[in-house]
């Protein structure tokens, strides 16, 4: 990935055979100990329709907002080298029926989930284990609670997964609404050691809109027209009471990594900074930053 400013080159774990589109590849660490050189990693997770050199410039631009939300200015990664991107190819090469690959990205997504989780078992060895947490947007959400759930399927695995932060994410509710009826993903959240934040919008189009009839037609199990975890307030009462719902009104589907959206994604990188605990690499000279126990994320 190529530097640009401040911004880091972010170690990166792979799933992609081709720039854009192509098959499912068996998983790979860009560099190798991307992974496994660390005991606390952070996952980015991007979304559905994204190639390669899209991917690059949605991570960069989440992380030069944090950058600058949080006045770092330094060379080399951000977050104490805990910021792994994650690439998968839910997108296509199919000119005017791009959206169609929808259909075929949510079962990538469920089959990715449960490589990538084995992807982090592997490389946890030979320690203990390995804390990691989840930054995701859109279908990526439905790939991290999927790598949840084949980490929850293995009594032995060497992965925690603490913390998830879901942007507008592309998950039927009935999916973790009731353990009875749907304890597919609903057990596997409850593994959570910590739990999750919901960042959503009823503005949302992308949701609205192309989510209920694409999530029908991707198969079996999808539901009858759903809807999304990241288009309404979920959960509405107290069904899981370690996800919390945070509304960002007005924001559309790409508000929330970065670019054109300032307001939107300085506050989503904002939860993301307090919420995952992330360090600051240069305190900001304010009297409300030195009344701060770094040590202990705040909440929002």
């Amino acid at each position: 990935m190529e530097n640009s400013g401040l911004s880091p080159v972010l170690p990166a774990v792979t799933f992609r055979t081709d720039a854009i589109g192509g098959d499912v590849g068996a998983g790979s660490a860009s560099p190798p100990n991307a992974v496994s050189s660390r005991s606390r990693i952070v996952l980015l997770i991007h979304g559905f329709n994204v190639d390669l050199e899209r991917g690059k410039a949605t991570f960069q631009r989440f992380v030069d907002r944090l950058r600058e939300m949080l006045a770092i200015q330094r060379e080399g990664p951000v977050a104490g080298d805990r910021l792994v991107a994650v690439y998968w190819p839910g997108d296509a090469d199919w000119g005017f029926a791009k959206p169609l690959a929808y259909m075929r990205s949510v079962p990538r997504a469920r089959d990715i989930g449960a490589k990538l989780a084995q992807l982090l078992d592997d490389a946890a060895a030979p320690r203990p284990f390995v804390e990691v947490d989840i930054v995701a947007h859109s279908l990526g959400c439905r790939l991290a609670l999927e790598t949840l759930l084949a980490v929850h399927a293995d009594p032995h695995s060497r992965v925690k997964i603490r913390r998830m932060q879901f942007m507008a994410a592309a998950v039927p509710t009935f999916m973790l609404a009731d353990p009875d009826d749907t304890p597919r993903l609903r057990e596997a959240f409850e593994s959570l050691e910590i739990g999750a934040k919901n960042l959503y919008s009823g503005a949302d189009g992308v949701l609205s809109l192309a989510f209920p009839p694409g999530q029908t037609f991707a198969g079996d199990g999808e539901g009858f027209l759903p809807t999304a975890v990241g288009h309404a307030r979920f959960p509405l009462k107290d069904e899981l009471p370690r996800l919390e719902a945070i509304e960002f009104a007005g924001a559309g589907h790409g508000s929330y990594w970065g670019g054109d959206y300032p307001d939107y994604s300085a506050r989503s990188a904002y939860v993301a900074h307090e919420f995952l605990g992330l360090p600051d690499a240069v305190e900001r000279d304010t009297p409300e930053r030195a009344l701060v126990d770094r040590t202990t994320p705040t909440r929002e």
